[in-house]
């Protein structure tokens, strides 16, 4: 198996990778994210937790139904206008400041093991690298703690679906990343960790596609031509691919 693919593939000039579930792993906890919330808002005593919990539901389902059906992306600072406007509150903090907050409040992040190095090895192999994540945070939010992880230094740009309006698999935000990338599809790879959404999508533009698959777990009726289980097997990939 391991053969066989070496023989298809060529040392690409660009790496594109997603970023939760690929080059970190995190928890999502709602409610100390609602507590973090009611921390920031002025005179939120007068507020009830129930009211804020109900808006914050209409406006999750609302944005869910268009994104998950059309592959358009609504920011969390696009989200929060509309709940302090219905709150009738104002907060006296940016858009970026408000999305680390809310990361802080909400995500128990972890570096998959060997992603910091494995950037390096790729960069020092002189191939260009780009991040593509589907988020409602703003890519100065991603730049701020990539940076605390350990992992921005090898990126060459940082791109959140927040800041460009397409969600993977919506095939304009890979044609933009391989814009800001410089290369052309067919010297192209991402790794991902979801196959309908990373898989699948940049396949569709003529990338070749890896999906990272850790667990080793192969849904029924999965059958991405590219897998890897670690970034150490990736790095090794790589350096067994003649240039």
């Amino acid at each position: 198996m391991r053969e066989s693919k070496l023989l298809s593939l060529t040392r690409p000039k660009g790496i594109l990778f997603d970023l939760g579930g690929t080059l970190i792993m995190s928890g999502f906890d709602r409610e100390g994210g609602l507590k973090g919330l009611m921390d920031l808002i002025p005179d939120s005593h007068t507020l009830f937790i129930e009211t804020v919990r109900d808006i914050l539901d209409e406006l999750i389902e609302t944005t869910d139904s268009i994104k998950n059906k059309q592959f358009i992306q609504f920011s969390r600072s696009q989200f929060d206008r509309n709940l302090f406007a219905r709150l009738g509150i104002t907060l006296n903090l940016s858009d970026e400041e408000l999305d680390i907050r809310f990361v802080e409040n909400t995500f128990n992040v972890t570096v998959e093991p060997g992603a910091a190095e494995m950037l390096v090895e790729v960069k020092n192999m002189g191939i260009r690298t780009g991040l593509v994540s589907n988020s409602n945070l703003g890519g100065k939010c991603f730049t701020h703690f990539l940076q605390k992880w350990g992992l921005l230094a090898p990126l060459d740009f940082v791109m959140s679906s927040a800041d460009y309006g397409f969600r993977k698999p919506h095939p304009g935000i890979f044609k933009t990343a391989l814009a800001k990338l410089g290369t052309q599809p067919d010297e192209t790879w991402f790794v991902g960790d979801t196959v309908d959404v990373d898989i699948e999508g940049s396949e569709a533009v003529g990338i070749t596609a890896f999906w990272y698959n850790p667990s080793g777990f192969l849904p029924e009726g999965t059958t991405p031509k590219q897998e890897i289980r670690s970034w150490m097997e990736f790095i090794n990939l790589l350096n067994d691919i003649n240039t």
